[in-house]
């Protein structure tokens, strides 16, 4: 038996490759699955009670009768206990948010940012938890940085190396990641005319500025139009079509 649990992006949880659904599914028994998965060495019951249910008066009988539930439709040995402990089996459990940290601590960052479908928990609700949503909030920005950080070192590695052309398509992955950062704007300004698509950056750098305003309603800092503009004009001429999609 497989079972997989995606976190980043929409949350799922598959067993054989289908979508788990009926009462394994509900709400916080995804949420106390998506907790343990972002904890390798586990949680006190406790822990997961305060996250999931505080205000309860019968807390532990609901998480004991949650951990029964999942187990009998992922297998006991998916969750595992050790006392007051519960963990996922990382055996039993794929998980992505586990391998994306892994992948990143070893420098797989290619293997890691493919992994990386969207923020933590995506769209993922649970009504009355409001130390739940908080934890999420904080994993979605720890995440969304590490992620961050991962492409712009794989940006760098690629100008490094000479590869212009692989540079750019990594700055627009962290372009579209970060689309409001003056910096990366400029960044991948740079990186398109390095890479022969100064046309390309014209178009990226005006189209950016009028997001900037439109949506946030202040001029970006700086001219990321101006810069594309001084850049594009010291640019050689383009030797063949346009190979990125800079909108």
């Amino acid at each position: 038996m497989s079972v997989r649990l995606y976190t980043l992006g929409r949350l799922a949880l598959e067993r054989d490759g289908a979508e788990v659904s009926g009462d394994a599914a509900q709400p916080r028994r995804l949420a106390l699955m998506a907790l343990l998965a972002a904890a390798p060495d586990g949680l006190t019951r406790d822990k997961v009670i305060g996250f999931l249910w505080a205000e309860q008066r019968s807390a532990r009988a609901i998480l004991n009768e949650s951990v029964f539930v999942l187990r009998s439709v992922l297998g006991k040995p998916a969750i595992r206990t050790v006392g007051e402990i519960l963990r996922l089996d990382p055996l039993e459990v794929w998980t992505d948010v586990r391998v994306f940290q892994e992948r990143m601590v070893a420098g797989a960052l290619h293997e890691a940012v493919e992994l990386y479908r969207g923020p933590f928990l995506d769209g993922f609700y649970v009504r009355g938890t409001a130390e739940f949503e908080q934890w999420v909030g904080r994993e979605q920005d720890r995440l969304r940085r590490e992620y961050g950080r991962a492409l712009e070192a794989l940006a760098e590695r690629a100008a490094a190396a000479g590869a212009a052309a692989s540079a750019a398509e990594w700055w627009r992955r962290i372009a579209e990641h970060e689309e409001f950062s003056v910096r990366v704007a400029f960044r991948y300004v740079e990186a398109l005319v390095q890479a022969g698509e100064p046309v390309l950056a014209l178009r990226y750098a005006a189209a950016f500025t009028e997001r900037m305003t439109k949506e946030m309603g202040v001029e970006p800092e700086g001219s990321v139009l101006e810069h594309a503009r001084a850049l594009a004009s010291k640019a050689p001429p383009p030797a063949g079509s346009a190979r990125f999609r800079a909108e």
